[in-house]
């Protein structure tokens, strides 16, 4: 056939073990950011710091500093007040449950790395997060979530040490529309 020059070969997924993330993943560092919420993105520069949890402070262009925690069942912070409140007064109940979905799964994965860091896996089980893969160097998490949403998470440009790089997206299982996308592009590891 005429254009198989231009095919790219992708090699197969190959299973991944989290403690292989774990060990590239920084979970304290600062550098820049986007947040996109359907069509509307915010960029901005980070720092976060992960003592029992994982803490965000952000500070947007024109806007100032914002705060994000990540703590499972109990996010909290300027940006998570503001845009719970604000979906609140428009009535958007589904939209404000996807985004405790998207938050509170990106707080247990956080949580769950943090532990095969530290060593504090269950014996009998490990820690496990969804299904993750190597495709063609780029790991890929990818997690079912509550109401028929699907969470992935991309970690690519793997330097010296880490990752820097994560993407992480909500994604309606139905169509594959994201709902949300927190891009994080890492400075610097201040592990």
């Amino acid at each position: 056939s005429g254009c198989s020059l231009f095919k790219k070969k992708l090699a197969p997924p190959k299973p991944v073990a989290l403690k292989n993330i774990a060990k590239n993943f920084c979970l304290s560092s600062y550098g820049r950011g986007k947040l996109t919420v359907g069509d509307e993105s915010n960029r901005f520069s980070y720092e976060s710091l992960y003592e029992e949890y994982l803490r965000f402070a952000i500070e947007i262009p024109f806007r100032g500093d914002e705060t994000l925690y990540f703590k499972h069942n109990n996010l909290s912070g300027t940006i998570y007040k503001k845009a719970t409140e604000s979906l609140r007064i428009q009535k958007r109940y589904n939209t404000l449950k996807a985004f405790d979905n998207f938050l509170n799964e990106l707080a247990i994965f956080f949580d769950t790395t943090q532990k095969q860091k530290s060593g504090n896996c269950d014996v009998k089980t490990g820690c496990h997060y969804g299904t993750i893969n190597d495709i063609s160097g780029e790991i890929v998490v990818e997690k079912a979530v509550k109401n028929g949403l699907n969470l992935h998470l991309r970690f690519s440009e793997l330097d010296d040490k880490y990752y820097s790089r994560m993407i992480a997206s909500l994604t309606r299982g139905d169509d594959g529309r994201i709902l949300y996308e927190l891009d994080l592009d890492l400075s610097e590891c201040t592990e």
